[in-house]
C-alpha cells in the first residue's frame, strides 16, 4: 500500500511506501519541503536523530586572584646608578683645551716669579688632567 504525500507550496501529489511514514523529502517541482503523513492504522517510529554536535569550545583560562606577598626591603637602598655613555666632548668644552690653556696661565704668571700662583694651577692642571682620563 502507498501513502499519498501533497507538497504545501504547489500542490504536487506524490505516492510514498508506508515504510517512508513520518520522513521529508524536497519537492521535484518547487523544490519545497514535503512532509509524509502518518497511516491511520500504522504508528510512525522516529528515526533517531544524530546528536548535534556543539562547537569545541576553548578552555577558559583562569586568572589566579593575586596573592599578597611579604617583601624584606634592604635597611638602605640606594637607586642604581646609570652609565653615562662616552660621548666626545662638545667643541669649546674639551678638558683638553682648558688644561693647555692653564699651563699657558701658568707659564705667564712664573715669567713673572710668582710661584704661589704656580702651586694653584698645577693643582688645578692635575684636577682636569685627572677628569679627562676618568671621563
Amino acid at each position: 500500500m502507498s501513502i499519498r504525500a501533497v507538497c504545501p507550496e504547489c500542490q504536487q501529489v506524490y505516492k510514498v511506501a508506508d515504510e517512508k511514514a513520518g520522513k521529508r523529502f524536497q519537492c521535484k517541482q518547487c523544490s519545497g519541503v514535503v512532509t509524509i503523513p502518518a497511516v491511520a492504522g500504522v504508528a510512525v517510529v522516529p528515526q533517531a536523530v544524530a546528536p548535534v554536535k556543539k562547537p569545541v569550545k576553548k578552555p577558559m583560562t583562569t586568572v589566579a586572584a593575586p596573592v599578597a606577598v611579604e617583601v624584606e626591603e634592604p635597611a638602605v637602598a640606594s637607586p642604581a646608578k646609570k652609565k653615562k655613555k662616552k660621548t666626545a666632548p662638545a667643541a669649546g668644552k674639551s678638558s683638553f683645551g682648558l688644561s693647555t690653556l692653564l699651563m699657558t696661565y701658568q707659564r705667564a704668571f712664573d715669567f713673572q716669579g710668582r710661584s704661589n700662583r704656580t702651586e694653584y694651577f698645577n693643582f688645578l692642571l692635575s684636577v682636569f688632567w685627572c677628569k679627562s682620563l676618568l671621563s
